[in-house]
């Protein structure tokens, strides 16, 4: 998708056309696995939620909770970089509606 950079020419007197690149959100190029943020909240709900099956009486919650963090802590900064490069590039796809939309709940937010 292209667009025409209006207010700007040339050497030539030829329009310039803006042609947009991906974004990084890490310098890495997205090489820590596709997990979004809401698999791994999922994960960690049903850690929780759902106690470990080998175990004859279930562990009390405060074990559970310990348990199901401590295996979705390390997750939790590549999760959110891919759901924010997911919304970057979901955002870019659409018109510039979508994009109102998304600063809109963002702004709504804060």
């Amino acid at each position: 998708m292209a667009e025409t950079d209006e207010g700007s020419k040339g050497t030539n007197g030829v329009s310039r056309v803006y042609i947009p690149r991906p974004i990084e959100i890490d310098g890495s190029g997205g090489g820590g696995g596709g997990e979004t943020l809401y698999a791994v909240l999922r994960a960690f709900i049903a850690g929780v939620v759902s106690p470990d099956a080998t175990a004859s009486p279930p562990p009390p919650l405060i074990q559970r909770l310990k348990a199901s963090s401590a295996k979705a802590a390390p997750r939790f900064r590549q999760a959110f970089r891919n759901s924010a490069h997911d919304l970057l590039l979901w955002t870019r796809q659409g018109s510039p509606f979508r994009a109102l939309l998304v600063i809109s709940v963002h702004a709504f937010e804060i």
